[in-house]
């Protein structure tokens, strides 16, 4: 692309991919560290002044010269979460590197742990074979927490590669699951069916409401 206009957050649509010219001025020749968005963006192009690809990912190094410096990024999808419509950032390699690993230590740490609980909530679901469903119905809404904060801090997308051609879009869908398996396992551990029956319903009706909103998230994207 040859031609750019001013970035405009109204211009953007779910359906469509898009370029993005980065024009940084340098005081001195130095190395820094380019973001594309959240850390899930991790399928954005990156191309340097010739128009050579550097990498395909959340972030790239770039070498700045004295002076005026463009780089070219390709979006395949848009970010529905990014409050800008397109974030880009620029970091000291040193500061980067830092938030990088503190957020990433963070949360390896939490997934371990809702992996573990997730595990052994789901040996003793399926495994053990309990007749109380509350072990199950708890097995699948910590899935739906696992998967979903996994992919929005990027580890989803590291660990399996097919993920990062999937749309942000589709993972916003999919936390609505969070509060149907929420609401499965509340009426299962509080035995709402025996103890409050018009809770129970309630409770019902919030499922069959969430269940409305993913049907029509998904048709209408």
């Amino acid at each position: 692309p040859t031609v750019f206009k001013p970035l405009s957050a109204s211009d953007l649509s779910t359906h469509i991919s898009f370029w993005v010219l980065v024009s940084i001025t340098a005081e001195n020749d130095e190395i820094k560290i380019l973001k594309a968005g959240n850390w899930y963006m991790q399928q954005v192009s990156f191309y340097d002044e010739s128009g050579k690809l550097m990498i395909t990912g959340n972030h790239s190094k770039v070498v700045l010269r004295k002076g005026e410096n463009h780089f070219y990024l390709f979006y395949p999808f848009v970010d529905d979460k990014d409050k800008n419509g397109v974030t880009v950032s620029l970091f000291n390699p040193d500061d980067f590197n830092a938030e990088n690993l503190a957020m990433h230590t963070a949360q390896y740490v939490f997934s371990a742990i809702i992996g573990l609980l997730l595990l052994l909530s789901a040996f003793y679901s399926f495994i053990i074979r309990s007749s109380d469903k509350i072990y199950t119905h708890y097995a699948f809404y910590l899935f739906t927490i696992f998967v979903f904060f996994s992919y929005q801090y990027g580890i989803l997308g590291d660990t399996i590669s097919i993920i990062r051609q999937i749309p942000p879009a589709w993972f916003w869908i999919f936390s609505d699951f969070i509060t149907i398996t929420y609401i499965f396992f509340a009426q299962s551990f509080l035995n709402m069916k025996q103890t409050d029956p018009l809770l129970f319903r309630v409770f019902n009706f919030g499922k069959y409401l969430v269940g409305s909103m993913v049907v029509i998230e998904t048709i209408s994207y």
